[in-house]
C-alpha cells in the first residue's frame, strides 16, 4: 500500500484523482481536505468550487489567484458606457413660503410672494417669451400648480406649451413627472396667467409629492421637458466614474447602470 508520501505527491500531479490541471488554492492559503465546507474541485482542496457554475465565477476565481486576492468590485479591463451628458431645459432651485401647515415648496418669480425659489432661466424653453411664475406644491390643497404669463401672446391650449414635464432631484435620484394631459384643472381664461394643476387625490400620492418637494428644499434640480427616457435619473444624474464596467470578463456586478 503507498505511503503518505506518495499519496501527497499523486495528489499534487494532474491527473491523479480526475483534475483537469495542478491545483491551486484560489484563496492563496492551503485548504485541507479535512477542512469545514472543504471540498474537491478542479483546482484543488477548496471552500470555494470555481469548477462549477457560470464562466463568470471561473473568472473571478482566476482573477483572485493571479491578483492574490478578491478585488472583482474594483474597476476592470471591459469597455466603459459614454455617459450621454444630457443638459436639462431649467435648472429650478426649491424654495417655500409660508409656515407650518401652510408651507408651499417650489418656484415664485422674483417680486412674487410664494415660495422664494429660483428658476433659470425664468421662462419655458417651449416658448421663449412665456415666463413662469409659479411651480410649485401646495400641501393644504394637495395640488401641484405651474403658473406662466403668457402676456402679449396667444395662450396655449392645454397640450400644446408641452406634453410632460419632469423634475429630477440628483441628490436622492427621485424624480416627479406631471402630463399636460392629466391635469386635473387647467386655465386660460386669462392669458396673462395660464394655470395647470394636478391634483393628488389618493393618500399615497400625497405622501409621495411631500417626501419628493420636502426633499427638495434648498437644492437644484433638473426640468426637463417631454422625455421619453424610461431611465431620466440615469440619463440626467449620470457620474462618469459610475459608467465603468467592473469585474473580469467584462461583467459589472458592483456598478450602477449597465455597460
Amino acid at each position: 500500500m503507498p505511503g503518505a508520501g506518495i499519496m501527497r505527491a499523486k495528489r499534487l500531479r494532474a491527473g491523479a484523482l480526475g483534475q483537469s490541471s495542478r491545483f491551486y488554492n484560489i484563496y492563496g492559503q492551503r485548504v485541507s481536505a479535512s477542512a469545514k465546507g472543504a471540498f474537491k474541485g478542479g483546482q484543488g482542496w477548496t471552500a470555494h468550487n470555481p469548477s462549477i457554475g457560470s464562466m463568470l465565477s471561473l473568472g473571478i476565481a482566476k482573477q483572485n489567484k493571479n491578483a492574490g486576492g478578491n478585488n472583482v468590485c474594483q474597476p476592470g479591463p471591459g469597455p466603459k458606457k459614454t455617459c450621454p451628458e444630457l443638459t436639462a431645459n431649467n435648472i429650478m432651485t426649491v424654495g417655500t413660503a409660508g409656515s407650518g401647515p401652510t408651507t408651499v415648496y417650489g418656484y415664485g418669480a422674483p417680486g412674487s410672494t410664494t415660495p422664494a425659489g429660483g428658476l433659470t432661466p425664468q421662462y419655458f424653453v417651449q416658448d421663449l417669451s412665456a415666463t413662469v411664475v409659479f411651480i410649485y406644491w401646495i400641501p393644504t390643497s394637495n395640488q401641484f400648480e405651474i403658473v406662466v404669463n403668457y402676456s402679449g401672446l396667444s395662450a396655449p391650449t392645454q397640450t400644446s406649451a408641452f406634453e410632460t414635464i419632469s423634475f429630477v432631484n440628483c441628490d436622492n435620484q427621485s424624480v416627479r413627472t406631471y402630463s399636460s394631459a392629466s391635469a386635473s384643472t387647467f386655465d386660460s381664461s386669462t392669458i396673462t396667467n395660464v394655470q395647470w394643476a394636478w391634483t393628488a387625490a389618493t393618500p399615497q400620492a400625497q405622501q409621495q409629492e411631500n417626501a419628493f418637494w420636502t426633499s427638495a428644499l434648498g437644492k437644484n434640480i433638473k426640468v426637463v421637458f417631454n422625455s421619453t427616457s424610461q431611465n431620466i435619473v440615469w440619463d440626467y444624474c449620470c457620474n462618469n466614474n459610475d459608467c465603468k464596467c467592473r469585474g473580469p470578463l467584462a461583467q459589472c456586478p458592483c456598478r450602477k447602470g449597465g455597460c
